[in-house]
């Protein structure tokens, strides 16, 4: 049970924000229409597709071949597909906020851990401010920012708001290394918030469950957007952000 752990950390893709809301083939030509440059919007589409093929393996889905490309190449979609256009990126990141949305129980089960007394965080792979805060605003966009005490990433911790807190702490640290547990369990050792107090929610059967648990988290996979295998490294395996409050 959970009732040991004072800290959870929330993967955000896939866990808390369900990108497969989100179609650009819809977003972007709706973008450029309100940008009064509607004419552009069918060779943005395709600038889009061209980089995120390019992304991962052959073999990769397109929501795995996107999740590369937003968690490690944002600044390059933005340049590549938006000409980092200040106008553009600027409505890109307020229509992506409104369009990916959280599952139905996801405030339920983060009131649950609230209302437990947990703090909560969002823990990210995403690199760079602009990913940083377009996490920030999708959770305000969809009303769960006031669950959260931190979004940390490898580029630094910031606020619920994107406002950046600590910079040097997690700088060059990746889930996919494993290093940036080695890099938080330092930070809430600091806070006197030991291994076995400490959890991660996340649906990456490696990322978020097995390189945490090495670290000494309590590790709770969810598998309620997409479900990449289940692993036996997991504590807990849940398909329902309710399903949390069953385990605290």
């Amino acid at each position: 049970m959970l009732s040991g752990v004072k800290w959870v950390g929330v993967d955000f893709a896939f866990t808390i924000m369900n990108p497969l809301t989100m179609h650009h083939s819809k977003v972007i030509p709706e973008m450029y229409r309100k940008l009064g440059r509607e004419s552009e919007g069918a060779e943005r589409v395709a600038r889009w597709n061209k980089l995120r093929d390019s992304m991962g393996s052959t073999t990769d889905p397109p929501h795995q071949k996107v999740r590369l490309m937003k968690e490690y190449h944002r600044d390059e979609m933005l340049a590549k597909v938006f000409d980092d256009d200040p106008k553009a990126k600027e409505l890109y990141l307020e229509m992506e906020a409104q369009e990916r949305r959280p599952p139905e129980d996801a405030a339920a089960g983060l009131r649950c851990l609230k209302s437990a007394g947990k703090t909560i965080s969002v823990v990210s792979e995403v690199i760079g401010t602009h990913g940083a805060m377009a996490i920030s605003m999708s959770i305000r966009a969809h009303g769960l920012h006031g669950f959260f005490d931190e979004i940390i990433t490898p580029s630094g911790r910031f606020t619920p708001d994107g406002i950046l807190l600590d910079e040097g702490n997690f700088a060059g640290a990746t889930k996919k290394e494993g290093t940036l547990y080695d890099k938080l369990a330092a930070y809430l050792d600091s806070k006197g918030i030991r291994a076995g107090q400490r959890a991660m929610v996340g649906d990456d059967p490696k990322l978020d469950v097995e390189f945490s648990k090495k670290r000494g988290f309590v590790a709770v996979q969810y598998c309620g957007i997409i479900d990449r295998g289940r692993t036996s490294e997991a504590d807990y395996t849940i398909t329902a952000w309710s399903d949390i409050c069953k385990i605290l």
